[in-house]
């Protein structure tokens, strides 16, 4: 299964690791925000990591699909701020 299909196809917050290294601790935290009702999910269910991450970054991609304004990474990181994390967008 491919990155794409098991964050396109699952429905759950995933965790997608390198296969030919030790991965050691989840310091960093990326999100791929859509600023979608699943990806808002998702992330409501990974908020217990995020919470342990020393660093959160935002990542959109506008490839095929039209995004909800072009600040909503930013916007997410304002929020996860408020919320005392380490976010960036």
């Amino acid at each position: 299964m491919t990155a794409e299909e098991v964050v396109f196809i699952s429905g759950r917050p995933s965790l997608i690791f390198p296969g030919d290294r030790d991965v050691g601790s989840l310091d960093h935290v990326v999100i791929a925000w859509d600023g979608s009702r699943v990806a808002a999910r998702a992330m409501g269910d990974a908020m217990p990591l995020l919470q342990r991450a020393s660093a959160i970054s935002i990542v959109t991609v506008t490839d095929e699909k039209v995004l909800p304004g072009q600040d909503i990474a930013e916007r997410l990181a304002h929020g996860l701020e408020a919320r005392g994390l380490n976010a960036k967008a």
